[in-house]
């Protein structure tokens, strides 16, 4: 995209367009000296951060910004923001690999299927879930699935199962 901006006049021409609009937006919610005239993805003359241009094209529409526009474009076969794109490739009850299993760590920290916690990321040896750890994202809605143990709600009858 650097190439073709420095060879299209007309792109050139929207993209620093594109500048002058991020500029003015941003003024409208404050002028921070210390970034005076600095818009955002290398605007106007480069192209750098393509995420800051995508959320750019994203927040004002098509047609404010060229590269963002082009951007999307691109990633409409895989990504488009009028649809979700997060399905997971691995059935729900299979967790995908974590960044330790790329690394061919060959323990699972909490069990088959789980994903690494923090222990797999650092190198430790301490179990990432189990007694005493922090509560996750699934803690906070509830179990979905009575645990065993001290705690756990008693089997029909008032028994303990």
């Amino acid at each position: 995209l650097n190439e073709r901006l420095s060879r299209d006049p007309v792109l050139a021409q929207a993209y620093r367009h594109a500048h002058c609009d991020y500029l003015g937006r941003r003024a409208q919610l404050g002028a921070p000296p210390e970034i005076a005239g600095i818009s955002a993805g290398g605007m106007p003359d480069r192209v750098k951060c393509l995420h800051a241009l995508v959320a750019h094209s994203l927040a004002c529409g098509p047609g404010i910004n060229p590269v963002g526009d082009l951007t999307l474009a691109a990633l409409a076969p895989h990504w488009r923001p009028d649809r979700c794109a997060c399905a997971a490739p691995n059935p729900p009850h299979q967790a995908p690999p974590g960044p330790a299993d790329s690394l061919g760590t060959s323990e699972p920290s909490a069990g088959a299927g789980a994903p690494p916690g923090p222990a797999d990321l650092l190198g430790t040896s301490e179990p990432s879930a189990g007694a005493g750890a922090p509560p996750g994202p699934a803690d906070s809605l509830g179990p979905s699935e009575p645990s065993a143990g001290a705690g756990a709600p008693s089997a029909p009858g008032g028994e303990a199962g």
